[in-house]
């Protein structure tokens, strides 16, 4: 690697006759590490490519066979790239794209045409701007990824590209882009989706007889830390589980890429809409009543009674409940991402949230799942516990961390445990949790039920009435938060967890309003009459299950 401190003023970069390479072009550390990133990806699949940057920083690292000084650090430097490139072929491309596969051969295609590119579908007006000199039937081209043949009439584009966004200040370079390829002179070739797929919901019904996708644009990756620039993006890492075990599917049954073109991919939204037709009919085939829901693990506990203590019983019982959790588990993936595959993003609404992490059933479907195609609104009261909550969510780039109860109030007052006490709790449930947690799960508007969980937990201390702290907390009905959130008053998913005022917290939510198509709330706190009263409630558009602790209510329709 060496670092070239040619100016961009003057442009008189010596293009080398047959080469081909990859170039970035980046300001600012957060992209700069991004490019490092994209770079070691590149070479996971393309080990012996060429790679140049483009940059304000001063940085050195061996990815890059050159690093490049640009002149400024204006916002759009992607421009000098193409012009002063010192590749006769090069794909440019931008901070935030993860390379799936070789693509050499968008390089060939560069026999026949000047500049390739992927076209858009947006069609806003900030995007696509009225313009006589521009037929409204052009579309726009993502910009992030752009193979280009060094010419003299390359570098003219180019150049009037950059002097068009910097002249009006655009915030986007796409519609000045659009306009001047279409009055110019050079030859472009449209490449398929696969080479620049930015719409990752697509991934979700993407089958095989489309082929693989070669090159994704995951934008979020520059609304987070960008993580270690020592090393390549994590396919787990940025997409989740889900989509990145389809995308390994969809490689390998990709035959243009030596894959096996009779494997049979089956796709995310397949397999959603599978499991919540096989849910519904599990849940219409097991009616439960109220007062069998209000007892948690009864059949457990029963089996337990009946088998007595030994040690070979009680590691049965360890596995059945093992595999009761594991069912639940399965239950309420499958409801939601059967719910995202009809709404895009799906919107998530998690009263009580606590930490986040810990406890919570949503927390790894989301990251797994659904972090890069969902909004996410967190309600928790206590406000000590942001910081957690929104370092456990910092992968997620649209949640919104809100600090309020729901309930028909505009007040409510909470009853705690002081945060200097946290430490001397150290419950069977929470062992493995941070010493915050368990100590923050019992907060209620109930003092009483907060003295009872002190006194069973810490039975040596003389006076469990001191290290109780009252919250007095903003309160009111889910969809007025919704609309001064400015989001739609309907939501997809709603997760609540509010110590025994579950119920009053549902009744709050207004579902027949909100719609969520999935509900899941705790049981075990409420008496019989009261479980019995939500059931009822929730019949009409519900299908109801039991998961435990907790019941789930799936929207009929």
């Amino acid at each position: 690697m060496s670092k070239d401190n040619l100016q961009a003023g003057d442009g008189q970069v010596v293009t080398q006759p047959g080469t081909r390479g990859f170039a970035f072009a980046t300001t600012g550390k957060l992209y700069t590490d991004l490019a490092r990133r994209a770079a070691r990806t590149i070479r996971t699949v393309m080990p012996d490519a060429l790679i140049d940057l483009f940059t304000d920083q001063d940085t050195s690292d061996d990815v890059f066979d050159k690093i490049h000084s640009l002149p400024d650090s204006w916002r759009r430097p992607k421009m000098y790239a193409v012009r002063c490139s010192r590749f006769e072929r090069t794909i440019v491309l931008d901070a935030d794209i993860v390379l799936l596969a070789d693509v050499s051969d968008v390089f060939d295609v560069l026999d026949r045409f000047d500049i390739a590119g992927v076209l858009g579908n947006n069609r806003e007006p900030g995007m696509t701007p009225p313009d006589p000199l521009v037929p409204n039937c052009l579309p726009v081209i993502n910009s992030g990824v752009l193979a280009v043949r060094a010419s003299a009439k390359l570098q003219e584009f180019a150049l009037a590209w950059e002097n068009d966004v910097r002249s009006e200040n655009a915030l986007l370079d796409q519609p000045a882009f659009r306009k001047r390829l279409y009055l110019s002179n050079l030859d472009f070739a449209a490449l398929g989706l696969n080479y620049n797929c930015i719409q990752l919901r697509f991934l979700d019904v993407w089958s095989a007889s489309m082929g693989a996708p070669r090159i994704l644009h995951v934008r979020s990756l520059h609304d987070d830390y960008p993580g270690n620039p020592e090393e390549p993006f994590n396919l787990t890492e940025v997409l989740g589980e889900e989509r990145a075990e389809h995308i390994a599917s969809l490689l390998a049954a990709d035959w243009s890429l030596g894959g096996d073109a009779e494997r049979v991919v089956i796709t995310p939204m397949k397999r959603r809409t599978d499991c919540l037709d096989a849910l519904k009919k599990n849940i219409g085939s097991q009616a439960v009543s109220a007062e069998e829901a209000r007892v948690p693990g009864s059949a457990l506990d029963q089996h337990k009674r009946n088998q007595g203590s030994t040690p070979k019983m009680q590691a049965r019982v360890r596995e059945m409940r093992l595999r009761m959790r594991d069912a639940n588990a399965f239950a309420y993936q499958a409801a939601i991402l059967a719910a995202a595959s009809r709404q895009t993003p799906l919107r998530i609404c998690v009263v009580g949230a606590k930490d986040g992490k810990h406890g919570d059933p949503i927390y790894e479907i989301i990251r797994s799942h659904l972090r890069s195609s969902s909004d996410l609104l967190l309600f928790e009261p206590q406000e000590y516990l942001h910081p957690f909550l929104a370092k456990n969510y910092s992968f997620h780039p649209s949640h919104r961390i809100i600090g309020a109860a729901i309930g028909p109030e505009q007040t409510v007052k909470l009853h705690a445990i002081h945060p200097e006490h946290w430490k001397r709790f150290n419950p069977e449930c929470g062992s493995k949790w941070p010493s915050y947690r368990a100590p923050t799960a019992i907060t209620t508007s109930d003092r009483g039920t907060v003295l009872t969980w002190i006194k069973t937990h810490l039975p040596e201390e003389p006076d469990p009435e001191r290290l109780i702290v009252e919250l007095d907390v903003p309160c009111g009905p889910l969809v007025t938060f919704l609309q001064d959130a400015g989001r739609d008053t309907k939501i997809d998913v709603l997760q609540v967890d509010a110590e025994g005022f579950d119920d009053e917290v549902i009744y709050a939510c207004s579902t027949k309003v909100t719609q969520p198509s999935v509900v899941r709330f705790g049981k075990s706190n409420l008496s019989a009459e009261r479980l019995e009263r939500l059931m009822t409630s929730l019949s009409d558009q519900y299908l109801l299950q039991e998961l435990g602790r907790d019941m789930m209510a799936v929207r009929r329709v």
